[in-house]
């Protein structure tokens, strides 16, 4: 089911992070996608503005971790886009585009 690749993408993700940024660790991203699921997580999420640890992951030169910008681009992805509104979809683009993210076509 989307859903649930959903929720294990967004699992995978915070392993990532955690892996190769020792000084990173969003526990924080782990418990919430735990307690709420992935799909309801990325929802919440979506509604807020960049979150913990961007400026940390900016200075580092590790954007290509930041929990935010990866969540809203598998959001923004066409096989996970029946799982959010219209609106949700168009917040994860713009964010993405904002921060100079490409929007994955598959």
């Amino acid at each position: 089911m989307p859903g649930d690749e959903f929720h294990d993408k967004l699992l995978e993700m915070y392993h990532r992070v955690v892996s190769e940024c020792r000084a990173c660790n969003p526990r924080w991203f782990f418990e919430m996608v735990g307690r709420l699921r992935g799909v309801n997580a990325a929802k919440e999420l979506l509604h807020n503005e960049l979150q913990r640890g961007f400026t940390e992951l900016w200075q580092q030169g590790r954007l290509d971790l930041t929990l935010d910008l990866k969540l809203e681009a598998h959001v923004a992805m066409p096989r996970y886009a029946l799982l959010f509104t219209k609106r949700e979809l168009e917040e994860a683009r713009r964010k993405l585009t904002e921060h100079g993210m490409e929007i994955d076509k598959e």
